[in-house]
């Protein structure tokens, strides 16, 4: 089990990835209003409705096609990011506090005194394990953003084909497998503890 020490380290790391994931969630909710707001507001769909010719079948197709192979891209990236052996090289050296605190900016500021304070009190095998938070954090976002594009597909067909229902099957897959993958990195970090603990 995790520290009380290491849940204060992590605490911020945490509560980004959080804000990630609920950004990444609403934006699914904001293209499906998106979709509604023209098409149904602006009477799109009645236009396209009295026109002789439907939209394309085959066109709908393709995009469920192309929203199928993003998902399972997703679960395939999260198995290759996180795949044991991978996790293990992270955990083979000890990381430093600005590693582990590092946002990935170009110009990300050090890490506070109290940040370094708190890692530093660590055990060992913690500070391999919050080693990993960044290696999560990635898997997650390119999880989320393929499953987001599921819904960005769906939005790109409605309007293509002027029609808001064309919208709802793709958002109702892309919410529910975002939901799905809600971030739990504390899970996440006491199924690595054995591991680091091979390492010390």
């Amino acid at each position: 089990m995790l520290s009380p020490e290491f849940h204060q380290t992590m605490a911020s790391k945490i509560k980004i990835l959080n804000l990630i994931w609920g950004a990444m969630t609403f934006a699914c909710v904001v293209y499906v209003a998106v979709a509604w707001f023209i098409l149904e507001q602006s009477g799109s769909s009645a236009a396209m409705a009295g026109e002789a010719t439907g939209p394309d079948p085959m066109l709908g197709i393709v995009f469920k096609v192309v929203a199928f192979s993003m998902l399972v891209a997703s679960i395939v990236a999260e198995r290759l990011l996180l795949a044991p052996s991978k996790l293990a090289s992270h955990l083979k050296n000890v990381p430093s506090a600005a590693a582990v605190f590092a946002t990935n900016q170009a110009n990300s500021s050090a890490p506070s005194p109290e940040q370094i304070r708190l890692f530093e009190n660590l055990s060992e095998t913690e500070q391999r394990v919050a080693g990993l938070g960044g290696v999560y954090q990635t898997s997650r976002i390119i999880i989320w953003a393929l499953r987001e594009g599921v819904v960005v597909l769906g939005l790109v067909l409605a309007i293509m084909q002027s029609s808001f229902p064309a919208i709802i099957p793709f958002a109702a897959v892309g919410l529910l497998a975002m939901i799905i993958k809600v971030p739990r990195p504390v899970s996440f970090y006491e199924s690595q503890l054995d591991a680091a603990r091979r390492f010390v």
